[in-house]
């Protein structure tokens, strides 16, 4: 299974891949359209045929592209900043709220 870790901002996603082993072999970023999310699809299928995308937040920034993936039937996952869990490295941890994409859904859509 491909991890695909999504930082969400105004004007742009960027995506990491992290495979089974914990290694990060791909990054992208695209714009905030229908049309750049489903060019970030198309890379996540290279990327494995097994994926859960992990989203940053699920909030206003992240909304399109949770629509965009639910209507391709790709599951997500919302992941929020776990306080108080900074790393040495400068990097966050992060908790996942939900791994279904109903669980999801439900959540993202009652913030729309």
């Amino acid at each position: 299974m491909v991890i695909l870790g999504v930082d969400a901002h105004k004007r742009t996603h960027t995506v990491v891949a992290i495979d089974s082993a914990g290694r990060q072999p791909a990054a992208k970023t695209v714009g905030t359209t229908t049309k750049s999310h489903l060019a970030l699809l198309r890379w996540a299928v290279e990327q494995g045929e097994e994926r859960l995308w992990a989203i940053e937040d699920c909030r206003h920034l992240s909304r399109g592209l949770e629509r965009d993936l639910l209507a391709a039937g790709e599951d997500h996952a919302c992941a929020t900043e776990a306080h108080g869990t900074r790393t040495g490295f400068g990097t966050h941890l992060w908790q996942v709220r939900s791994h279904r994409r109903t669980g999801c859904r439900t959540r993202c859509t009652a913030r729309a």
